[in-house]
């Protein structure tokens, strides 16, 4: 019977993950600076923490840019209470879900790491 509620459980948490296409997950381990504008100058409004879900308010995937190597683009979010805009290279789209030991649960794999492709 736990066998099958975990796996009912885990099922949903998939599903979730796959069809959220209104939410970002912070994946770099330093966090990622929300800023005012789109751009790398621009005023930085506070650092939004490894792991943190943010929600989408619009992307600008048809303007990719290359910051350290990774290949990006910007997107508008909201974070609390602000609104601003976060590099997608350090961007997971949708949900990821963690265990209580730290490790990363998606889509049925633990990963030690993540590191964007």
């Amino acid at each position: 019977m736990k066998l099958s509620f975990t796996l009912f459980l885990i099922a949903i948490c998939s599903f979730q993950i796959k069809a959220d296409t209104f939410h970002y997950t912070v994946v770099a381990k330093s966090g990622l600076n929300l800023r005012t504008e789109k751009n790398l100058n621009s005023k930085m409004i506070t650092i939004v923490p490894y792991l943190t879900v943010v929600e989408l308010l619009g992307n600008y995937a048809n303007e990719k840019i290359t910051v350290e190597e990774v290949e990006g683009f910007w997107v508008h979010v909201r974070h609390n209470k602000d609104d601003g805009y976060l590099y997608s290279g350090y961007l997971y789209p949708g949900l990821i879900l963690y265990s209580i030991n730290e490790k990363i649960l998606s889509n049925f794999v633990v990963l030690d790491e993540f590191s964007p492709e």
